[in-house]
Order: C-alpha cells, then sequence, then structure tokens
C-alpha cells in the first residue's frame, strides 16, 4: 500500500514490525511511512504499540497542556477529538482513537511525539531536524519549526540526494566508540509556497487535512536500517543577506543543546548528565556549525549548493549509495 491519506488505519492482520531507527517497532497501527521490517523474524521487538484505553497517568509532572510525564518511563499526550496515547515503561504505547476517520499522514505525523519520548527513553536521544546524505557525507540541519529545513531536504532530493529525516535524527552511542545516526520518519513536509518554488507536482504529494496547511513527500523508501556516521551538526539561521557557515568551538556548543534535540523537555526525569554526556560525545564525533542562509525562496538551490560544498569540505566522506537516489522533480 502506498502511503497516503485515506490508506486504512488499522492493520488487518493484527500486529505489524517495523524499522524506525535500530529499533524494531511492533504496531497494531499500520505506519505507512516507516519501513516494514527485513530483519531477523526471530526476537523481540524494541517497542511496542498497540491500539486501547489510554489511561492518564497516577502521578503526572504535566509539561504542556496537551502532554505529562511521570518521570518512570511514562508518557500521556493527547490530541483533542484525535488520539490519545499513554507510553508504560519507556517502551510501551497504548493508542486510542477518537477520530477514527483519521488518515495514516496524521497518525505518523502525531505520533512523532510519543517516538521521540521513547527515543530517549531508550538512550538515543533525537536531533530535530533534516538529515541528508550528500555523496557520503551525513548532515543533519537542525533548526526549529518555519527555518526551512523541510525546503532544503526537498531541494537535496531534486538535486539527487538520500534524505534520511524531516524531523527526527535519531542518534547512538555504541560500546565501542563510535557514534551513528538513524534516520526517522519518512516525510518531508512542505507549505505551499516551497512546493511552487521547487515546481513539486503536488500529485505526488499528500494533504495533512489541518489548519498547517503543509503538505507531504514521502521519503519511506530511502529509509534503510544501516546506520550512518554523523559528520556535522548544522543549526540552520535564516533571515541573513549572504550565506555563512561558521564552526561553534566545542566550550560553546552545550549552549545550543536545547536548541537541537527533539523538545528536549520530553528527556524531564532522566539524569541530566546523561543527556549533556551524550550531546559532548555526539560533538566530539559531528561538529557544530552555525549556518546562516536567506529567506528568498528563489535562492534555494544556490543554498543547496552551498550546503553541498560545504559537505564535500567536511572529512569523514564515506562512499554513496546512489540506489537510495531518487528524483522528485
Amino acid at each position: 500500500m502506498s502511503p497516503g491519506r485515506d490508506a486504512d488505519p488499522s492493520v488487518a492482520d493484527g500486529f505489524a514490525d517495523y524499522h524506525f531507527a535500530h529499533f524494531r517497532l511492533r504496531s497494531q497501527l499500520a505506519l505507512h511511512y516507516l519501513r516494514p521490517w527485513g530483519g531477523p523474524a526471530a526476537g523481540e521487538p524494541d517497542i511496542v504499540m498497540r491500539l486501547g484505553a489510554a489511561e492518564p497517568l497516577q502521578a503526572p509532572i504535566e509539561l504542556n497542556p496537551y502532554m505529562s510525564v511521570d518521570g518512570c518511563g511514562g508518557l500521556f499526550f493527547r490530541s483533542p477529538e484525535r488520539f490519545n496515547v499513554r507510553v508504560k515503561d519507556g517502551a510501551h504505547a497504548t493508542v486510542e482513537l477518537l477520530d477514527p476517520a483519521m488518515g495514516a499522514l496524521m497518525h505518523m505525523r502525531l505520533l512523532t511525539v510519543p517516538l521521540g519520548f521513547m527515543c530517549y527513553q531508550l538512550g538515543s536521544p533525537p536531533l530535530h531536524g533534516g538529515l541528508v546524505d550528500i555523496g557520503g557525507t551525513v548532515i543533519a540541519v537542525c533548526a526549529p519549526p518555519g527555518s526551512g529545513k523541510s525546503t532544503l531536504m526537498a531541494t537535496m532530493l531534486a538535486r539527487g540526494h538520500t534524505v534520511l529525516s524531516d524531523d527526527l535524527c535519531i542518534t547512538q552511542d555504541r560500546p565501542d566508540g563510535t557514534f551513528n545516526v538513524h534516520p526517522g520518519v519518512g516525510t518531508v513536509k512542505l507549505l505551499p509556497a516551497a512546493i511552487e518554488a521547487l515546481k513539486i507536482d503536488k500529485a505526488r504529494l499528500n494533504f495533512e487535512g489541518d489548519a498547517s496547511g503543509k503538505w507531504v513527500l514521502s521519503t519511506r523508501d530511502m529509509l534503510e536500517p544501516a546506520p550512518r556516521r554523523l559528520a556535522a551538526i548544522v543549526h540552520l539561521q535564516p533571515g541573513a543577506d549572504a550565506l555563512s557557515v561558521a564552526r561553534v568551538p566545542l566550550a560553546q556548543a552545550p549552549h545550543y543543546l536545547d536548541r537541537l534535540y527533539y523538545r528536549p523537555y520530553l528527556s524531564r526525569g532522566l539524569p541530566t548528565a546523561r543527556l549533556h554526556g551524550h550531546f559532548l560525545k555526539t560533538l566530539r564525533t559531528a561538529p557544530l556549525y552555525l549556518m546562516r542562509r536567506p529567506n528568498d525562496l528563489s535562492r534555494v538551490h544556490e543554498f543547496a549548493a552551498f550546503v553541498e560544498d560545504f559537505a564535500a569540505a567536511l572529512p569523514a566522506r564515506l562512499p554513496a549509495s546512489a540506489s537510495n537516489h531518487v528524483a522528485i522533480a
């Protein structure tokens, strides 16, 4: 079944397994923007997602009006009139659908929050950014919503590069001292202005169906489960007249932690030192850079070429996997 807004929200034969980063995710809810599991048939899943009644937390710590945690691996996340999600023990989620007609695209968008929470609980903090493989060099482009990272990811697709994520970049600190990064959800979300600037045929997109006004391009088929080595983290800053990039000294980099990780408040209840230590290990493998770009959408390919030159100048170039490349033009 092709990913789409009208796809059946249930799985006819019960549970199905998916690749989500380096985790095996078993879900009763169809997750059409994740790649079906292709690993060994034997073995238990790392994450389980089932349908049912989502019970509130017993001793909630409210993070905002829509989500709370309990400091013991529990999360309650609600989307009014859509669904409630209850996570228990950091890796078992119960999804209560309030709007059975809600399509697979909205499921995937709203489930990003509990998936991000479970990544923190499982020791793989997610970066909030796009992940792109440029000729064998993998960089994470992190920025708050509205900064242009999705437009950049779509432009990179149009230029033949492999986009591994648009929102979640799941990090993995391995015992041997190496550091891997894995793709998250296979979507790139775009506003109409970016679609027009890139001349993307809307017939290839799905509409999110809410007030965001965003359209979504599926990149699911690019989500190969093999880990990647992260060469650099880029903090994107829009609004400059000229393109520029500068490396952030390691001593200053921790000040950017809250701007780079996905909803860092989801890690509340975990030892603060754990996240800071993980971040510092990441930066020793993948240095942090500040990159400034203009807001002018007519310059998107100029900006993409600048990013390509930046990637080419980095160390840690790896052999490209050309079989992953698809064009959207």
